[in-house]
């Protein structure tokens, strides 16, 4: 199958794409589709040093240092290497956020999005993020911490094993979160309640309404 881009050099995004197949994705509608004019199915090691709409539905060994509005349903998974199967330090300016990856770790991305970290799977750390949403609803695999975020929503429905939620700052709640065997909350500093949090959970040095 053929295909081919149009590529701006000077401001570093791809303004066409198009294959022999009749399928033909152009900058004029990159703010109506969510897949719009970026990187999506190429399927290279990394995606690296991006400028784009979004970076969705690609495999990759990592996700690093792109500047786009979202980061979703990517697979990026490792074998072993630096930073292999990681998402970081990147920039999502809105839309959506970090959602619905399969990734092991997550940490130093500035995320403005809307849903901020969620319903991601196979997580091992989620650390050191910038968050405008929440970090809600991701699936953690052992072992795993959700550690020294700073974000303006909720730590909610994520579900650890042996885990700890600690060291975070936020606005929200820390609510409604499962350890399924062994786990702690510690040493957060929060505006909202810690409450609903299932298992054998410690809870302790944990500042509300501060």
């Amino acid at each position: 199958m053929t295909f081919g881009v149009n590529y701006d050099w000077d401001n570093d995004y791809f303004t066409k794409q198009w294959d022999d197949k009749g399928n033909i994705i152009t900058f004029e509608v990159l703010f109506d589709v969510y897949n719009g004019c970026n990187i999506t199915d190429w399927n290279l090691r990394w995606l690296t040093d991006n400028i784009s709409h979004g970076i969705y539905n690609n495999a990759a060994r990592k996700i690093r240092r792109n500047y786009c509005y979202f980061i979703n349903n990517n697979g990026a998974r490792g074998t072993g290497g630096d930073y292999d199967g990681q998402i970081y330090e990147n920039n999502t300016m809105g839309g959506l956020g970090i959602v619905g990856n399969d990734f092991q770790n997550c940490y130093y991305n500035i995320t403005m999005g809307t849903y901020g970290i969620y319903n991601n799977i196979n997580i091992r750390d989620i650390l050191n993020n910038n968050i405008a949403g929440s970090i809600r609803a991701n699936e953690m695999t052992t072992p795993q911490t959700i550690e020294n975020n700073r974000n303006n929503g909720d730590i909610y429905n994520n579900t650890l094993n042996y885990g700890e939620i600690s060291f975070n700052t936020n606005n929200g709640n820390i609510q409604n979160n499962t350890m399924t065997v062994l786990g702690s909350i510690t040493k957060n500093t929060n505006n909202g309640s810690v409450s609903s949090n299932t298992s054998s959970v410690d809870i302790s040095d944990v500042v509300v309404n501060k």
